[in-house]
């Protein structure tokens, strides 16, 4: 089974407990509802009615993700290098913007 499957029936069941009315309330905002189910709280944004209706923070939804040292050491280890990469990629394009609306304000102000 692929993960979306996995994703897709745990919403579903997520819903179910819902509708069913096996869940407590945990927190209310403005915008949103934080519910647990079985020891995990999902939060679900409100404001906008029902067909916005969804998760709001997602973070969250399956309790302490990569809860073990190891495991976490593992993914930063394969994920590191795209991060600097973008990190260093973003970090340039912000300095030559930058240097670009410089010299902009500077050809403006020598007119």
């Amino acid at each position: 089974m692929k993960i979306k499957e996995h994703i897709n029936e745990i919403i579903n069941l997520i819903a179910s407990s819902i509708i069913e009315g096996d869940y407590e309330v945990v927190q209310f905002t403005d915008h949103s509802i934080k519910i647990e189910i079985d020891e995990l709280q999902f939060e679900i944004w409100t404001c906008n009615g029902p067909e916005y209706l969804n998760f709001w923070d997602v973070t969250g939804m399956f309790g302490e993700a990569f809860s073990d040292e190891s495991t976490r050491k593992k993914i930063w280890d394969s994920l590191e290098p795209h991060i600097q990469l973008h990190r260093s990629t973003s970090l340039k394009d912000e300095k030559i913007a930058a240097i670009a609306k410089l010299q902009a304000e500077v050809a403006e102000l020598t007119k």
